[in-house]
């Protein structure tokens, strides 16, 4: 990197700031309070939905693969601005990783949906980090309000047309119609693995002096063919390929730029930024149906998994990640762990 051009862009990287919605931390921390009991009605009307027998996550309530051996591989040749933290070339962690479908009623893989996934790097002092995606950037909702609005009309609908209406009074036709847009050009996307997709964190975190976003890209030699059919296979195609061999993801970052290309507080606008690999998820060889598997997806599947465990370096940023902070321990609570 030319020096005053790495100079320039450094400083461009670290110009960034968080604003608050309703105009103050306190404005936005009694908005954001409001959220607690529209969790509970979300996850209390995806169990009678789901005809469930007890109350679940709000989100990701399908869960399709659990590991706990997997390990994340920080490059050899980071850059040394980017050197922070558990960020150090070289270093090999273990790492948890939780993938799931979105939709808060456990329903088959074939329906239209998003996907997730969640992973916990352990650092040899016992810190974990959660690193949360989806595999759709942008984020259809621009901040914790409209995020949690577009929740709730979906849990109180019946039908996806219920849906629809309920979220067009919500929001209005101004911002709801951008909303559904989105949303449905999003699930459209035809997933034929979770080891073909990439997943996004779709808001951004500190990084250092740097705000970024991250995310996970399959390796480029991934057989893009399904392995599996029906209305578990994407499950079932996890287990095939781990059968066979690891599944390998790139980690990637995006450096804040500026607040049009790059914002901070808006989730619905997709980063311009160019991606940039720091590190590597190897998910090993294993049988997924083995005792030992099956032991995994048990204690994953206990997992809480939440943005804010982390440290400080590493703080999530903007007001989506300000409210995860109540909602994810909200939701965890209220469903017993």
């Amino acid at each position: 990197m030319n020096g005053t051009a790495g100079s320039a862009r450094q400083q461009q990287a670290t110009d960034w700031k968080e604003a608050y919605v309703g105009g103050s931390p306190e404005a936005e921390e009694r908005i954001i309070r409001g959220f607690i009991d529209q969790i509970k009605e979300v996850q209390t009307k995806n169990k009678e939905r789901g005809r469930a027998s007890a109350i679940q996550r709000a989100f990701h309530t399908r869960f399709l693969a659990g590991v706990t051996d997997a390990e994340f591989r920080i490059s050899p040749d980071v850059p040394s601005e980017l050197q922070i933290g558990l960020f150090q070339p070289g270093n090999v962690y273990p790492t948890t990783v939780r993938l799931s479908n979105a939709a808060g009623i456990v329903q088959a893989d074939k329906e239209r949906d998003f996907r997730g996934a969640a992973i916990r790097v352990t650092t040899d002092e016992g810190v974990i980090y959660d690193f949360l995606m989806t595999n759709a950037d942008p984020n259809h909702a621009r901040n914790a309000q409209q995020f949690m609005k577009v929740a709730v009309a979906a849990a109180r609908a019946r039908s996806r047309l219920g849906s629809v209406l309920r979220l067009l009074f919500a929001l209005g036709l101004f911002e709801g119609i951008p909303v559904i847009r989105t949303v449905s050009k999003q699930m459209a996307h035809e997933v034929k693995s979770m080891a073909t997709e990439t997943y996004w964190s779709r808001a951004p975190i500190k990084f250092g002096p740097f705000a970024v976003k991250y995310s996970l890209h399959p390796a480029p030699d991934v057989n893009q063919t399904s392995q599996a059919s029906g209305d578990n296979y994407l499950r079932d195609d996890l287990i095939a390929r781990l059968k066979e061999g690891p599944i390998v993801f790139r980690f990637k970052i995006q450096r804040f730029i500026d607040e049009t290309r790059t914002p901070i507080e808006d989730g619905a606008i997709k980063w311009e930024s160019e991606p940039e690999t720091i590190a590597e998820l190897v998910i090993p060889e294993q049988d997924l149906r083995s005792r030992e598997g099956g032991a995994m997806h048990d204690e994953v599947n206990n997992m809480a998994f939440n943005p804010w465990n982390t440290s400080d370096e590493f703080r999530p940023l903007g007001s989506l990640n300000r409210a995860r902070k109540v909602v994810y321990e909200t939701s965890a609570s209220f469903r017993g762990h």
